[in-house]
């Protein structure tokens, strides 16, 4: 009944194994695309007319501002100070046409230091990782390291001499077969929330820079200060998301190696 039992278990493990390398090719792909230092989709088009659309509305807005400024000096309205809030002005209508760039350097900055350990970490200069006949690679997957070192097997690298079917024998192989299900599983659950994460981060990075106007302007105008702030924020936990994340992983496989 044990044995029986256990075969089961690695069936199923057999199909999680799957499950393991399909979320493992989804991460790599995340990450690689979300980390890209000069990514097709930060400057795409569509994020250039978004932007440009943005830029036009609130240098437009800045008309009325100004226009509003001069009609409150005129009538001495109370709270127009003109000195002060056109020099916001003229420094904010300067700031947001110059946005995007800044923007993309801050995210080009975070993407470049994150790519540095990505590269190292999926290099086989440092740390070989031939395939499963043998045959020598230029590079992996950070989901593959992880698998390696996990003791995990790659699904296209397995053969038939690879199961050990001694290990299945009695309740023994039960508990084998139950152990490695659990690491797996963890392994597929890790592996979709980092997924997640870095495609949320793409995704977020692309409505920075959408709205980077308001971000950069907002910074000398009390009306959009505290979107401003936000905005901020976002940018700088987005860019260095990235950077923190790999850092990390970088620190594990390296131990995990050595």
């Amino acid at each position: 009944i044990g044995t029986g039992f256990a075969y089961l278990l690695e069936g199923l493990n057999t199909l999680f194994g799957f499950l393991l390398f399909l979320t493992g090719k989804l991460l790599d792909f995340a990450i690689e695309f979300s980390i890209n230092p000069v990514g097709d989709l930060y400057r795409s088009d569509t994020v250039s007319t978004a932007w440009n659309l943005l830029r036009d509305i609130i240098n437009m807005s800045f008309i009325f501002i100004l226009l509003y400024i001069a009609i409150g000096t005129v009538l001495n309205i109370n709270g127009v100070d003109w000195k002060k809030q056109v020099s916001q002005i003229i420094i904010a209508a300067i700031l947001v046409n110059f946005s995007l760039f800044i923007t993309r350097v801050v995210i080009d900055a975070g993407n470049i230091l994150a790519n540095s350990f990505y590269t190292e970490m999926v290099s086989c200069e440092t740390t070989p990782c031939p395939d499963g006949d043998g045959n020598p690679r230029d590079r992996v997957g950070i989901s593959e390291r992880f698998m390696n070192a996990l003791g995990i097997p790659i699904i296209h690298d397995l053969k038939p001499g690879d199961f050990n079917m001694n290990q299945l024998s009695g309740w023994t192989g039960v508990g084998n077969a139950f152990v490695k299900m659990v690491v797996i599983l963890i392994a597929i659950w890790v592996f979709l929330s980092a997924a997640i994460l870095f495609i949320a981060r793409t995704f977020a990075l692309v409505f920075i820079l959408i709205l980077s106007p308001i971000g950069i302007a907002g910074a000398n105008l009390p009306l959009l200060s505290s979107q401003a702030k936000r905005w901020r924020e976002e940018l700088f936990k987005q860019s260095l998301l990235g950077v923190v994340f790999l850092f990390f992983v970088f620190v594990i496989l390296t131990f995990s190696y050595t």
